[in-house]
């Protein structure tokens, strides 16, 4: 072997080591996410992370991470008993919108996924819907449970740091100044708003 060929192995053997401790040591992350099962609509494969099931439909939910050391499932807020990287959760038979959201954790850090299934038919879905189930508030290419667009959420303050929805809600940027007021379009004049924080 010639001492060049040598050296340039050893150093793609100490990048790939040094690669493995970082997954190791650092915030777990998500490589994968899928969901299968049930009679769904509006699902365009696996990964699409929100549309409409039906009351008794199992649906199973799965991630693939690096360096996850433990699993937070929860629908609605409420904590499942799962600790695995899937989680089979049957639809309950009742109309209702229901939020899927899993944390892997390590001692460094965490990661989130979530999906949002209904059984609410379309003529009864809320005029304005927002979960951020695909970690973004702009710039949107996925579509809510009834296939509707995801509405683009604008920044007031130009100046300050942008917002992040990459844990599945809105939060403040990073450093420095935060941005206070976020926009939606929305023609709703009257109704019912529900907000939970």
């Amino acid at each position: 072997m010639a001492k060049g060929a040598k050296i340039r192995t050893e150093t793609a053997f100490l990048t790939a080591l040094l690669a493995a401790a970082s997954v190791v040591a650092g915030t777990p992350v998500i490589k994968d996410f899928s969901s299968k099962g049930g009679r769904t609509t509006n699902k365009t494969g696996p990964k699409d992370r929100m549309y409409l099931v039906q009351a008794g439909d199992k649906i199973t939910f799965t991630i693939k991470t690096d360096g996850a050391q433990e699993y937070r499932w929860l629908v609605n807020k409420k904590l499942q008993e799962a600790n695995t990287p899937f989680f089979t959760w049957t639809v309950p038979a009742e109309k209702g919108i229901w939020e899927i959201h899993v944390t892997v954790g390590s001692k460094d850090g965490q990661s989130h996924r979530e999906w949002v299934v209904s059984t609410l038919p379309k003529a009864e879905a809320p005029n304005l819907f927002e979960y951020f189930s695909d970690g973004k508030y702009s710039a949107r290419r996925e579509t809510d449970p009834w296939a509707r667009p995801m509405k683009e959420w604008t920044v007031e303050e130009k100046e300050y740091n942008p917002p992040s929805a990459e844990r599945c809600w809105m939060e403040p940027g990073k450093g420095g100044q935060q941005a206070h007021a976020f926009r939606v379009p929305s023609k709703t004049a009257y109704g019912t708003w529900r907000f939970r924080f």
